[in-house]
């Protein structure tokens, strides 16, 4: 969460995002490694949808200016925006591992996962923020069971 707080408007060049800070402990800091600055190009509709937030310094700050408090942000507008839909959620840290376990499942390679994430070492991205969950147990044993049963014609 520090680095998505820590957005200035100054950090875009056109459609790309250089991820080059973060708040930490209510300041500002350089990125954590040198492997968590990273250029991330941002879309179109995303780069719009933020632009409505309106003008400042920081893309997302609180009504003085200053960066948001992220411990503020999550209790007043992301805890109950997920609780309408339905959706758990622990903390900001949630958003890093769906985004790594979705992108993983969509076949996208460890390396392409970690430097999105801001990650020098493939093992963090691989072992702790990739979650196996019921639909890839599932995918895994129909696959099994394919192979396994495609010679039977009948059950007994």
């Amino acid at each position: 969460m520090g680095e998505a707080i820590a957005v200035k408007w100054s950090d875009f060049c056109a459609d790309t995002l250089h991820v080059c800070r973060r708040i930490y402990g209510g300041n500002a800091d350089t990125a954590k490694s040198e492997a968590a600055e990273r250029n991330l190009p941002i879309s179109p509709t995303l780069l719009s949808r933020m632009k409505s937030l309106g003008e400042g310094e920081w893309v997302f700050r609180s009504r003085t200016g200053t960066p948001v408090n992220p411990g503020n942000a999550l209790k007043r507008y992301v805890r109950p925006a997920a609780k309408e839909l339905g959706i758990a959620l622990g903390g900001w840290h949630d958003f890093r591992h769906t985004l790594n376990t979705t992108l993983r499942k969509r076949g996208w390679s460890a390396r392409v996962r970690a430097d999105i994430l801001g990650h020098s070492n493939l093992k963090t991205t691989e072992e702790v923020y990739d979650h196996a969950d019921r639909d890839d147990f599932r995918a895994a044993l129909d696959e099994i069971e394919g192979q396994l049963l495609r010679d039977v014609t009948s059950v007994h």
